[in-house]
């Protein structure tokens, strides 16, 4: 039971990393665009992820979140929300947030496939409104899973 807050900090502290690498190599090379990866059904299950959140579908989203399987939460705007849920607990999550702000725009930005290659980080932003304000802009990081060929999001970051 210990094992799972443990694994889960060293997650997060190895994602920061990888995505502080990644950041480093833009920046010694900004023409460098970030290619999607070779890996099939995680292109696919990034598409899925990128066209859910563009386009408030949830069905394309629940391609990419594990239905039973847990997913590690941290999410701070415009509501917080932290916690290990499963994949349908972050889909109602996410469906209460669509039915309270409308999404502008989402776009994935970058990605990097982890040592030993079953996983996958990446990031995108995502700006949204409430009504007449002004769309906020709010950073997502996600951890994905590879296991027996799918790829699931495992890990939900939310940053400002």
């Amino acid at each position: 039971m210990l094992r799972t807050p443990v694994f889960a900090k060293l997650l997060l502290i190895f994602c920061c990393a990888a995505t502080a690498t990644l950041a480093a190599a833009r920046e010694a090379d900004p023409n460098d665009a970030w290619q999607l990866p070779e890996d099939h059904n995680l292109r696919h299950a990034l598409a899925a992820l990128e066209r859910g959140f563009a386009h408030e579908n949830l069905s394309q989203l629940g391609r990419v979140f594990p239905r039973q399987d847990k997913v590690l939460v941290f999410w701070k705007y415009p509501v917080q929300h932290d916690g290990l849920l499963t994949g349908t607990q972050v889909i109602l999550f996410l469906r209460d947030l669509f039915l309270k702000y409308r999404t502008v725009s989402f776009k994935l930005q970058s990605g990097a496939l982890l040592p030993p290659g079953r996983l996958y980080h990446c990031m995108g932003r995502w700006n949204l409104s409430s009504g007449e304000s002004q769309a906020q802009k709010i950073e997502l990081h996600f951890s994905l899973k590879e296991d027996s060929g799918a790829w699931t999001i495992r890990e939900l970051r939310q940053t400002r």
